[in-house]
C-alpha cells in the first residue's frame, strides 16, 4: 500500500518543481556573475526567468511573491558569486564595502524580480479576463 506521500503523489511533483526552480535560479545568479565578473547580466537573466513562473499566477499578490522569492534566491547566489570573486583577488579587498554591495545587489535583484512579477501577473490577469469575456460573447449551442 502506498502511503499518503507515496511515489507519484501530487505533492512530490510540486516539491520537485520548487527544488528545481530554486536550483535553476541559484545557478542563474551564480555562474554568470563568476564567469562574466559582473552581476548585472545575472540580474537581467533572473528578471527574464521569472516571467514563466508569474504569468500563470491566479492572483497578483501571488505573482509578486513568486517573483520576489525567486529573485531573492538569484540575488543571494549573485552575492555568493561576488564574494567568491573577491576571495580570488586576495586580502587587499575592502570587505565591508564589498559586503554592502553584495546585499545591495541581492535586494535589487529581489525587487526587480518582484516588479517583473507584478507587471506580468497584471498582464496575465488581463489576458484571462479578455478570454473569459470572449467566451461569454460566443453564442450558446442548442441541444
Amino acid at each position: 500500500m502506498v502511503g499518503p506521500f507515496g511515489f507519484g503523489h501530487p505533492i512530490h511533483k510540486r516539491i520537485a518543481r520548487v527544488v528545481w526552480s530554486i536550483a535553476g535560479f541559484y545557478a542563474l545568479g551564480y555562474f554568470p556573475t563568476v564567469w562574466l565578473k559582473d552581476p548585472r547580466p545575472s540580474m537581467i537573466a533572473a528578471a527574464m526567468g521569472v516571467i514563466p513562473f508569474v504569468i500563470g499566477a491566479r492572483r497578483i499578490r501571488q505573482g509578486v511573491l513568486r517573483g520576489a522569492g525567486l529573485g531573492l534566491v538569484a540575488g543571494l547566489s549573485l552575492a555568493t558569486g561576488i564574494l567568491n570573486l573577491a576571495r580570488r583577488v586576495g586580502p587587499d579587498v575592502d570587505w565591508p564595502r564589498l559586503q554592502q554591495a553584495a546585499w545591495t545587489y541581492t535586494l535589487a535583484t529581489a525587487l526587480l524580480c518582484a516588479a517583473v512579477g507584478l507587471v506580468f501577473s497584471l498582464l496575465g490577469r488581463r489576458r484571462r479576463t479578455l478570454i473569459d469575456r470572449q467566451w461569454q460573447r460566443l453564442p450558446r449551442r442548442r441541444r
